[in-house]
């Protein structure tokens, strides 16, 4: 869970790095609504309320994040979870050079 560190966006660069396929699983949200309950249950389920980096994303986010590193989605799944949560399945491979 990348939103649990303080730069996803290096921990995600070293994955592809040494990986082939990345395969990344997110909590999203797409609105305010679902962004704040993702944030208040993620603090609560993990005890965390004072130094949680809070990096979570929209579905976009991860997308555009990872096409800045040169990684291509493979696979895309985004299902409900719990009434207003969502959960993000993305699985990445190297783009063609």
């Amino acid at each position: 869970m990348l939103h649990h560190t303080g730069d996803p966006r290096q921990l995600l660069q070293e994955a592809a790095r040494v990986a082939a396929v990345v395969i990344l699983i997110e909590d999203v949200y797409t609105s305010r609504f679902g962004r704040l309950s993702t944030l208040l249950a993620d603090s609560v389920a993990n005890l965390s309320f004072r130094r949680h980096p809070h990096q979570n994303r929209t579905t976009a986010g991860w997308l555009a994040m990872a096409a800045g590193l040169g990684l291509a989605a493979v696979c895309q799944q985004e299902r409900p979870f719990l009434l207003v949560f969502r959960q993000l399945l993305l699985v990445f491979a190297r783009s063609a050079a």
